[in-house]
């Protein structure tokens, strides 16, 4: 059996998706980033044949234009994408059992993030790292905080420092500094 985890860093992160009553024994439901057509929770520690599939398509659909992670929601896996990549994904997997659903996260703003991060030059912690957190639907930045964050980011994108504060506000860009 294949437990899931979160793979620091990889845009390729799986977790299943479910209400409680769909839920497999020893299987927790973490709330997430709720935008129109998102998923509001997800199902987390899936084994079995579930966690292998979404295992198989996540290595399939990985590094495709828009694909951010695999995810479960009690009864077929769920492809979560950049919002302009929707209609897309839908009319590529429209005659197979999987769905598709918006992430919240912005995406230029990931982009950006992941590139500006490295950059960093006095960062808090001494490892550093970021990417899509699929658990939550958002960006995670480990060890640099907000004020470093936002200077970065400019630095890579000018004017797109206050992208960061707001996805902050709205929990789409989580710190652990």
């Amino acid at each position: 059996m294949t437990r899931l985890a979160l793979l620091v860093g990889a845009a390729l992160v799986l977790v299943g998706c479910a209400t409680a009553a769909s839920a497999p024994p020893g299987s927790s439901v973490v709330e997430r980033s709720v935008c129109p057509g998102s998923l509001a929770s997800v199902l987390t520690d899936l084994t079995g044949a579930i966690a292998d599939r979404l295992e198989s398509l996540g290595a399939s659909f990985e590094g495709q234009q828009g694909f951010l992670a695999v995810v479960y929601d009690g009864r077929r896996p769920v492809v979560i994408v950049a919002p302009a990549a929707l209609g897309s994904w839908r009319s590529r997997l429209a005659t197979e059992d999987i769905g598709v659903a918006p992430s919240c996260v912005d995406a230029d703003l990931l982009a950006t993030v992941l590139v500006a991060v490295p950059r960093v030059e006095h960062p808090t912690a001494s490892i550093t790292s970021a990417g899509y957190d699929a658990i939550r639907d958002a960006i995670f930045v480990f060890g640099v905080g907000e004020a470093d964050l936002v200077a970065a980011v400019d630095a890579v994108s000018p004017g797109s420092g206050p992208a960061v504060t707001a996805a902050i506000a709205d929990r789409t860009l989580l710190l652990a500094p």
